[in-house]
């Protein structure tokens, strides 16, 4: 059985029943296995109908828990009012007294950030994560659950299409994934549309119909409207949520593939130890298939970027561009190109992927005694509390004439220059304290200890003496 199989399983018993026979007890279990794995998961409830069935079946499932003299998890749900309707308010009270009325505790979150002139679904959705994310925090969930459904599944999986997205964005979406240092859960994934509004029914539960559901204008809604044209051609909610999970499977091959391939290239899994720069032999990495050659280059990309997003549709097609040109070109140096944040570099047969420093260079970032922060998205930095807030990262590039003299030349040079010159350093006015990334630290500072961060595969680095400890942390990606 393929690793994809498992996420159907989960809600097989939801998808044998007919289309539109509401949802009964015995399948509530399939339903929140992954629940099972949290003490707190916060419901995300617009008022719609998705997201209400999810409030109701959760509760159900819950309740029936609760008979059974089983504690955990609870439910908090919340509601997001984005401000871009005087309805909203109207209606994230609606989804607080149908809270009420299941006994599960809900919280109204109110939009502050001002929406943009253009791009507004986006925003919305990552204003929405981004609340929700926060509310988790706050109300100390492990999980956030949403209500997306089959329906939903194959719509993503025919917008992708049509923007000609890669194996990655073609896939399904899954029941569970990683959603920063929490978990975003699906259970109603594999259920249809028409399963959940007949189990409203059946509760006597009316939902909220978005407006902006029926824009045409929004590309969603515009392929909502040709539904019912493509099921007579055979593309049904079901057959298009079987092959996207088929291609769920294939990506998580390729994604093994991957990582087998960078261990064929020690240099290049030392480089990625750094976390500023990536180098690949082209004469192991020019013997691997194109698709292979292309996920390695992304993989790398992301990590030298610190970007949590995957390199665009429309950089990805420079990105295959660049693979096949550097399979016709017999020429050891190539001029330096410029790729979703990246600078990549063919010299003396190795290619360089190291991080663009953008328009306006590399960001200067004031240090608070004790408070971690992120310095240009790539590394999580902190500064020992004695030194009071009077230090600042900022990239080596930023030095000041012979202010990196104390350095040792030999680790400096053994790095390509643009990889030099986007590494994060911890300064004291005009002093350098330390560049924990090449293991460089002032004068008083005894040793550099490596150590394994538990959120990503790389190791960091802190520039460690008595008592002054210096860390640069490769953000996980």
């Amino acid at each position: 059985m393929s690793r994809a199989d498992p996420q159907r399983s989960a809600s097989a018993r939801v998808v044998d029943r007919l289309r539109d026979d509401p949802i009964e007890d015995d399948e509530l279990d399939g339903l929140f296995a992954d629940f099972l794995m949290h003490d707190r998961i916060l419901l995300a409830v617009s008022g719609g109908r998705d997201s209400l069935a999810l409030l109701l079946l959760a509760a159900r499932w819950l309740r029936t828990r609760r008979a059974e003299r089983v504690d955990r998890p609870e439910l908090v749900a919340t509601t997001i009012n984005h401000g871009l309707r005087q309805e909203a308010i109207a209606e994230a009270e609606f989804v607080a007294e149908h809270c009420a009325s299941l006994s599960v505790p809900h919280v109204i979150h109110h939009a502050t950030v001002t929406p943009p002139g253009s791009g507004l679904q986006e925003w919305a959705r990552d204003t929405r994560y981004s609340a929700l994310h926060a509310i988790a925090l706050e109300t100390n969930c492990t999980a956030i659950a949403t209500g997306h459904q089959a329906e939903d599944q194959a719509e993503t999986l025919l917008m992708r299409l049509a923007r000609g997205s890669g194996l990655n964005g073609l896939a399904a979406m899954e029941t569970t994934r990683a959603l920063g240092d929490l978990r975003l859960l699906r259970p109603l994934l594999a259920t249809p549309r028409a399963r959940l509004s007949a189990t409203l029914r059946a509760n006597e539960m009316n939902w909220i119909d978005d407006p902006s559901n029926l824009d045409s204008r929004f590309e969603r809604t515009a392929f909502q409207t040709h539904a019912t044209s493509l099921e007579a051609l055979g593309l049904t909610a079901a057959a298009l949520g079987k092959s996207s999970r088929r291609l769920r499977g294939a990506v998580e091959t390729m994604e093994w593939a991957t990582k087998q391939a960078l261990d064929q290239m020690p240099s290049c899994r030392n480089a990625l130890a750094t976390a500023v720069y990536g180098v690949l032999p082209r004469a192991v990495y020019d013997a691997f298939p194109f698709e292979l050659r292309v996920r390695i280059l992304r993989y790398i990309m992301d990590r030298v970027r610190g970007e949590t997003k995957q390199v665009r549709i429309d950089r990805l097609d420079r990105v295959e561009t660049l693979v096949r040109d550097l399979e016709l070109t017999t020429s050891q140096d190539q001029p330096t190109l410029t790729i979703g944040g990246c600078l990549i570099t063919a010299k003396n047969d190795m290619l360089y992927v190291c991080r663009e420093p953008g328009r306006n260079g590399f960001p200067v970032l004031q240090l608070h005694a004790n408070i971690a922060a992120h310095w240009d998205n790539r590394f999580i930095v902190s500064a020992p509390v004695e030194f009071n807030d009077r230090i600042q990262v900022r990239a080596l590039s930023d030095s000041p004439a012979g202010a990196t003299r104390h350095i040792d030349q030999h680790s400096l040079q053994a790095l390509p220059k643009a990889a030099r010159d986007a590494i994060p350093a911890f300064w004291d006015g005009a002093t350098l304290l330390a560049v924990p990334q090449i293991g460089h630290v002032a004068a008083g500072f005894r040793t550099i200890v490596t150590m394994q961060d538990k959120l990503s595969d790389m190791p960091h680095n802190a520039a460690v003496g008595s008592q002054k400890v210096f860390m640069a942390v490769p953000k996980p990606v």
